[in-house]
């Protein structure tokens, strides 16, 4: 009876632990996004053929293709490219304000902001974060007007990988012509299906972490395959995202 006693006294614990380490957790992000952070202002230091960006010394990277990239920080792994499909809306909807569903399940959601920041050049954006517990695995997902960053990050490096990657968003700069000019309004979906692909494939070390990603996150009219987006011969041909089709520039002015 005591050894039973003992080990329930022992899971208490353990769980209490848990949540003053979520609650601290917590109180670090409501400390980072009230004012969002500013680190100040740095010289652009990487290129990719869409956009630059701002790398902090104590970070690496890692290239895996022409618009995605994994950020590293001791033991977290953190995918960034486009989000092609705010980049796209903005060019004809310039007042719609930022509008992601997300890639994971809201089931493990512990954290959410968001807001607005300015960029080192002075311009506004809309940005969402996300930070999900997925049995001691943390994801996080930060999303702004012309980027997404996501992936697994170390307990411990929250705070300061969360910091990192604001700093990244204040000091980067998308072509948005080019982006806008390289990808239709069908090709949104199907890079959809390509981000989570890159993290299903590139970040998560564990099979059992894939139950976070949200299945119409991975429903598209396209397969990612092998660096390359393919048509799947399963969709029609002419198929397009459901909802309102992109105007002309014309349409879009009025």
């Amino acid at each position: 009876m005591k050894k039973i006693i003992l080990f329930l006294c022992l899971l208490m614990a353990l769980s209490a632990c848990r949540s003053i380490d979520t609650d601290s957790i917590k109180a670090d992000l409501d400390d980072t996004f009230t004012p969002f952070y500013d680190a100040g202002t740095y010289r652009i230091n990487n290129f990719m053929p869409y956009y630059s960006y701002y790398l902090p010394g104590d970070m690496s990277e890692e290239t895996l293709d022409s618009d995605s990239i994994v950020l590293k920080y001791g033991d977290s792994r953190i995918i960034m490219n486009l989000n092609i499909a705010n980049i796209i809306n903005t060019r004809y909807y310039p007042k719609q304000v930022l509008n992601d569903e997300g890639f994971f399940n809201e089931e493990y959601l512990i954290y959410i902001s968001e807001g607005d920041y300015e960029t080192y050049t002075g311009e506004k954006k809309d940005y969402i974060y996300r930070l999900y517990d997925y049995e001691g695995t943390y994801v996080l997902h930060l999303c702004t007007s012309d980027m997404n960053y996501y992936g697994t990050v170390a307990a411990e490096d929250i705070g300061i990988v969360t910091r990192h990657l604001l700093t990244i968003a204040r000091n980067s700069e998308v072509n948005s012509d080019e982006v806008v000019s390289a990808f239709s309004n069908k090709d949104v979906i199907v890079y959809k299906k390509k981000q989570i692909n890159l993290f299903d494939t590139s970040i998560q070390n564990n099979g059992d972490i894939a139950n976070l990603l949200i299945d119409d996150a991975i429903i598209g009219d396209g397969i990612y395959r092998d660096g390359q987006i393919e048509e799947d011969d399963s969709q029609p041909a002419d198929e397009t995202i459901p909802g309102e089709e992109i105007p002309s520039e014309e349409e879009g002015d009025n």
